[in-house]
């Protein structure tokens, strides 16, 4: 189970590196996925959760930058 946290935390930073702007955002998806598992949750499901959350997030910010260029 740690390893999985570590390694969703260095995926989180790597993330935050590239998109410096979505930092809050990653935090509270990593944080409420650590609430899920206190509550209980799979572990894997969670962490599964959050960087599919994450990897909208970047999509959406993406398109939106996209966009906002035409």
């Amino acid at each position: 189970m740690m390893n999985a946290l570590k390694n969703l935390k260095d995926y989180i930073k790597s993330q935050i590196t590239l998109y410096p702007e979505l930092k809050e955002e990653m935090t509270d998806l990593y944080d409420q996925c650590l609430s899920g598992i206190e509550e209980g949750e799979s572990v894997s499901h969670e962490i599964e959760l959050c960087i599919t959350d994450i990897n909208f997030l970047i999509h959406n910010h993406k398109e939106n930058e996209r966009k906002s260029k035409i």
